[in-house]
């Protein structure tokens, strides 16, 4: 017993040393705060929690501190990791392809050399012949936009407008000098925000183009992580824990074929959506239809919104086509509309499957918080992301008795 007792003072007198050291170093910290940066914090911190990394709380607190050191490595350095993550999500996606083409006695690296050569090729032949002509249909966009609404601006401050207001007893010589005041100038400040930020979305775009070297290290980092694919992954999961590896290499498993499966069927019914909206508008007589197909094709993983989004715009640009704009409106909702259903009825489950399939009101309100966290990106990554987050709910739920949890172990 007095073993027991001393054993425990011992470690409640390293606990608050440890509490103890960490205030005096946060104080410290905070008083040469001028000369510190992420990698000199994140040394003193191991310094100071490696000695006690057998207590719970010094663990927890030196895996936490290795996470955000992580993330902050990740952030300072995105411009350096880019083309090595770009290559290892191009590997990723090919994978499963090279390793069905092995089944047929064809080498890994000829297989991964072939698929890379076939998807720079399409690369560089879109570049060649689509961005050229969307680039043409979108200056044309704009300047119909423009002229649309100088037009609309023209009508609102005629006089036909104003004796038609009077004829309907509305107060047509305040509503003229309200829209003197508001429309005009916002509608300039709101035209000069968006020419602003697609000039900006566009430089950046040259930007990224013109970085020559990532667009050929890309290709050749992707080859050889697609041809060692198999020996990367025997190489991390050795790095697991022996005690907790068969968990998390399940846990793995199934994280890998939701995002697999999401993510390869995803561009494959994106690309078709758009080929699909582009196509048929274009048979319609409807002008851009180009510009909406890419839309289309980016917006389409968005659930919902982005075919309401991609129907919206393409009755927009139907607008902009000239004679019978009813009949073009109509005809776009229409094509949208019969795309989506074709989508979600026939080949979303062809290439998706069901894996990653949620609730509709989960799925919305994913959308919703992941959007407001991230932008753009954060609905681009909601539904995986929340899947996994679903999935991790799953499995590790958080109040159960450790021999439930043993049970449900056996029983799976």
């Amino acid at each position: 017993m007095m073993e027991e007792e001393k054993k425990i003072l011992t470690e409640r007198f390293d606990g608050a040393v440890l509490v103890v050291g960490i205030a005096f170093l946060i104080l410290f910290l905070y008083t040469i705060q001028s000369v510190l940066s992420p990698f000199l914090v994140f040394l003193a911190l191991l310094l100071l929690l490696v000695p006690y990394r057998r207590q719970h709380f010094a663990n927890v607190l030196l895996q936490l501190t290795v996470l955000l050191f992580l993330v902050w490595c990740a952030y300072f350095l995105w411009g350096v990791l880019l083309p090595f993550f770009i290559a290892f999500l191009l590997a990723y996606v090919l994978h499963p392809l090279v390793t069905k083409l092995e089944r047929f006695s064809i080498s890994r690296w000829a297989s991964s050399l072939g698929l890379l050569f076939l998807f720079v090729g399409i690369i560089i032949s879109g570049i060649t012949f689509i961005v050229p002509v969307a680039f043409a249909q979108f200056e044309e966009l704009v300047q119909g936009i423009s002229f649309l609404i100088s037009d609309v601006i023209n009508v609102v401050h005629s006089e036909q407008f104003f004796s038609f207001l009077r004829r309907l007893n509305f107060p047509a010589d305040e509503i003229q000098k309200k829209l003197s005041e508001t429309m005009t100038p916002n509608i300039e400040e709101f035209f000069r925000r968006l020419f602003v930020s697609t000039f900006d979305f566009f430089t950046a775009i040259a930007t990224i183009f013109s970085h020559v070297v990532n667009i050929v290290i890309i290709p050749f980092l992707a080859f050889y992580l697609l041809k060692d694919f198999p020996k990367i992954k025997q190489h991390v999961k050795n790095l697991l824990p022996p005690k907790n590896k068969e968990r998390i290499t399940m846990l793995v498993q199934k994280i890998d074929s939701i995002l697999g499966e999401y993510f390869r069927g995803a561009i494959v019914v994106a690309c078709l959506t758009g080929i699909l909206v582009g196509t048929f508008l274009s048979l319609v007589g409807i002008r851009y239809a180009l510009v909406i197909g890419i839309v289309a094709a980016l917006l389409d993983f968005i659930p919902y919104f982005g075919t309401l989004i991609s129907a919206v715009i393409a009755v927009v640009f139907a607008l902009l086509s000239g004679d019978a704009l009813l009949v073009k409106s109509l005809l776009a909702v229409a094509v949208v509309v019969v795309v989506h259903l074709a989508e979600i009825s026939f080949y979303s489950p062809m290439f998706i499957g069901k894996k990653v399939g949620m609730h509709p009101v989960v799925l919305v309100l994913s959308l919703f918080v992941f959007g407001s966290f991230l932008g753009f990106f954060g609905l681009l990554i909601a539904v995986p992301a929340t899947a996994i987050i679903i999935l991790f709910a799953k499995e590790f739920p958080l109040q159960q008795p450790p021999e439930q949890h043993f049970v449900s172990e056996q029983v799976h």
